[in-house]
């Protein structure tokens, strides 16, 4: 992980394909707070059932296997060790994923907004 300095800011969190998994377009990172150095997860159900509509393979399989990175912009840039995740997403799924973590001090929260 990333050691919190005084410049330390949260930039931006990318996902990474795993080997087993491209990145779908229905699972994104987005920066909450900068200098707190938070972020989240969002699930985007309406995408999801769209790709899964047209036969999308990411859609299909329901797991996905992918890894997380965080970059901090401070001066010089640094970046996080990738994490793996997994989501598991079945048929009946009504669900947004909101997954909170703090890149600099290693801890993750997963909540689910029905």
């Amino acid at each position: 992980m990333c050691q919190k300095s005084e410049d330390s800011k949260l930039c931006s969190i990318s996902l990474l394909s795993s080997g087993r998994n491209s990145v779908p377009n229905f699972i994104h990172g987005n920066v909450l707070n900068q200098e707190k150095g938070y972020g989240y997860l969002t699930f985007n159900e309406t995408s999801y059932r769209h790709a899964k509509s047209f036969g999308s393979l990411e859609a299909r399989t329901g797991f996905y296997h992918l890894k997380i990175k965080a970059e901090d912009c401070s001066h010089p840039t640094k970046s996080t060790k990738s994490w793996p995740i997994t989501f598991e997403v079945s048929s009946s799924l009504s669900v947004i994923l909101y997954m909170r973590m703090n890149v600099f001090s290693n801890s993750m929260l997963v909540d689910f907004f029905y």
